[in-house]
């Protein structure tokens, strides 16, 4: 079976080190990816927690234009996903399901999860939701890992 895509959508969680120089830090996984691979959209998943000086909203915000300023993406969009506990699989599974539920699927649109950013377990549930089948039976989830540059090309 073979699609004519597009549109390629990529989608991860927003994590600390995609602060950047927000944070004091080098760039993080998901510019990274969008410097190696071309997307029409992203969607950012982030939860409202501070972390250290910055909240993961500030850093999205500066993440978001930070790839728009550099005409790495066309459109970002964002969605806050509630987590009480960051670490808890059952939780961050039925919420990330049900957000990736109400995505459009199809043969003009193609999504890619950039699993680098976030919590383990948060990786782990990409994995679950893409592995399982459970995202799409028809049209499936690509899963790509990015290393963060501070820990080599």
């Amino acid at each position: 079976m073979s699609f004519n895509f597009n549109k390629k959508i990529l989608i991860s969680f927003v994590g600390i080190n995609d602060g950047g120089e927000l944070i004091g830090n080098s760039d993080g996984a998901i510019y990274s990816a969008l410097k190696n691979d071309s997307f029409d959209e992203v969607i950012l998943l982030y939860n409202d927690n501070i972390v250290s000086k910055h909240s993961f909203k500030q850093i999205l915000d500066y993440l978001k234009n930070k790839l728009i300023s550099e005409k790495l993406v066309k459109n970002v969009k964002q969605h806050l996903i509630d987590l009480k506990d960051v670490t808890d699989h059952n939780e961050i599974y039925s919420k990330l399901k049900k957000i990736t539920d109400t995505l459009h699927k199809g043969e003009d649109v193609s999504y890619t999860a950039a699993i680098s950013s976030g919590t383990p377990a948060m990786q782990v549930c990409w994995i679950l939701l893409a592995e399982s089948g459970a995202f799409s039976s028809e049209y499936p989830l690509k899963l790509i890992k990015v290393k963060d540059p501070k820990f080599g090309a």
